[in-house]
């Protein structure tokens, strides 16, 4: 089943297209109307403890290459 939205068929588009399709909603939204993608106070909290985590011990890091390694050795 294909999704669309007024009768577009986004099955048509790559991966990459709809990455790119993301981005432009994102930027469109947070240009006019930002409050909708604002934090709770409970993920700001969580946000910025992360942050700090990190701050402190950025060593502790893994990066996104070593996670994609890892998760496709498990497959």
């Amino acid at each position: 089943m294909a999704h669309s939205i007024h009768g577009f068929d986004f099955s048509r588009l790559t991966a990459e297209q709809k990455l790119d399709l993301v981005h432009d909603l994102w930027d469109d939204i947070m240009k006019t109307s930002p409050d909708v993608a604002r934090l709770s106070p409970e993920q700001e909290r969580e946000a910025e403890r992360r942050l700090l985590e990190y701050e402190a011990n950025p060593e502790d890091t893994v990066s996104l290459e070593d996670v994609r390694r890892r998760l496709l050795e498990n497959e």
